[in-house]
Order: structure tokens, then C-alpha cells, then sequence
């Protein structure tokens, strides 16, 4: 199938619905926002197939959306999905790829993996400092989840 270029499902427009449904997730609009996400990621498959870096992007968000539903099995099914699919995909340790290790640190936390957490945390500290320098403010972040895991 061609690349669609404009309308509906475009990958500009799908981009925007995508931003659209991680809105909704911070606002805690759950249900919304899955319906925006199924719709970006089968609009990227159509366009894309799954080994494409912004229908693996689709299927990480898909994810995060369900550690906040409290669906963990679900959540870490779809982000180990997104990271299998980077590491084909990407030549290395590529923000895309950081960010899906990320979410599942973010997973294993909240299931009480602590240990698991804090590797996965750690790999993705070592990514983003060598990807951003170690005063950007996602390195901060990470670093203080890792202290706060550390202290818990």
C-alpha cells in the first residue's frame, strides 16, 4: 500500500492523534485515549508494517496506557512487543528504544521488581546521558527514580 500523504491517515495526522491520546493519559481519560492509540497503531501498520519505529512508538504507548489502567500483564505484553521490534529496528540504544526500557522500568516498579526496576532504570541512564549529556532533565529524572528505588 502506498504512503498516505494527507487526511486521516496520514503518518502527520496520526502523529497528532497519537500526542492527542498521551494527553488524555496524563488527564487520566483512559478510554479516550485507547481508542485514539488502536487508531494510530492500525493506521501505522497499514502504512507501515510492524518492524517500522513509529508503529513500534504506537505499540509502547499502547503499553503505558496500560500500566495506568492497572493492566500489568497486558502492559508488559505490548512493551516487550515495542522492545523486541527496536532492537530489530534500531542501531543501538536510540531514544525510541530508551523509552520502551523506560516504561517498563516504570512496569516492574509498580509489580514490586525492584530489582528488575532498578537494571532496567540503570540502562536507560547510562542511554539518556550518552544520548542528552548527564544534566538533562529526563537523566534527572531517571536518577532520582533510581535513588528512590535505592531508599524504598
Amino acid at each position: 500500500m502506498p504512503l498516505v500523504t494527507c487526511g486521516r491517515a496520514s503518518a502527520e495526522t496520526l502523529n497528532t492523534v497519537n500526542n492527542f491520546g498521551l494527553l488524555l493519559i496524563d488527564q487520566g481519560k483512559f478510554e479516550e485515549a485507547e481508542k485514539l492509540l488502536q487508531r494510530v497503531l492500525g493506521g501505522y501498520k497499514v502504512q507501515f508494517g510492524m518492524d517500522n519505529i513509529l508503529t513500534l512508538s504506537a505499540v509502547n504507548n499502547l503499553g503505558f496506557l496500560r500500566i495506568h489502567q492497572g493492566k500489568q500483564d497486558q502492559a508488559e505484553k505490548l512493551l516487550n512487543q515495542a522492545l523486541k521490534g527496536y532492537q530489530k529496528v534500531c542501531t543501538g540504544e536510540e531514544i525510541p528504544l530508551l523509552e520502551a526500557v523506560e516504561n517498563l522500568g516504570d512496569l516492574y516498579s509498580k509489580q514490586g521488581r525492584s530489582e528488575e526496576a532498578g537494571e532496567t532504570y540503570q540502562r536507560v541512564l547510562a542511554g539518556y546521558k550518552a544520548s542528552f549529556g548527564p544534566p538533562h532533565d529526563r537523566c534527572r529524572k531517571i536518577s532520582e527514580t533510581v535513588v528512590a528505588l535505592e531508599n524504598s
